[in-house]
């Protein structure tokens, strides 16, 4: 099942290219999202069922996903070209956007959505629990 590769989102007057994670980024990140709640009430803007009662994901953590989701992002000019928003060792690549908390923030929710709603699709959890069903030989003496 084939997915869309990226989607373009306008924040401001800038549009933004948020393309997606490799599955073992989208994984770590979505096995966190459901153990810790993000900060702030970041949940409440994931329309995902995540479970109740989670203690706040660490800074640590949240400062890892915030980067990893930027590390997916890219600024799209008028004339069509596209620019990474961080370089390779996690620099912006506009030292303005470090001082634009919207914007970051804005570009992470969305980046989690993008990627991380697939995980949420009907039928995509249970797939993953009878993935591991066979593995748990449910017989076994304890």
């Amino acid at each position: 099942m084939k997915k869309n590769d990226f989607k373009e989102v306008m924040i401001g007057e800038q549009k933004y290219r948020v393309t997606r994670f490799t599955a073992e980024t989208g994984s770590w990140i979505a096995f966190k999202v459901l153990m810790s709640a993000l900060p702030a009430g970041i949940d409440a803007s994931l329309p995902i069922p995540l479970p109740k009662g989670r203690d706040v994901m660490s800074k640590t953590d949240f400062l890892d996903i915030q980067r990893e989701c930027l590390r997916v992002c890219f600024s799209v000019t008028d004339d069509g070209l596209i620019n990474p928003l961080m370089t390779a060792d996690g620099r912006y690549t506009d030292p303005e956007i470090s001082h634009d908390m919207v914007l970051v923030i804005a570009l992470t929710v969305h980046t989690l959505l993008f990627n991380i709603m697939p995980f949420f699709e009907e039928g995509q959890l249970a797939k993953l629990t009878g993935a591991f069903a066979s593995l748990i030989p449910s017989d076994a003496p304890m």
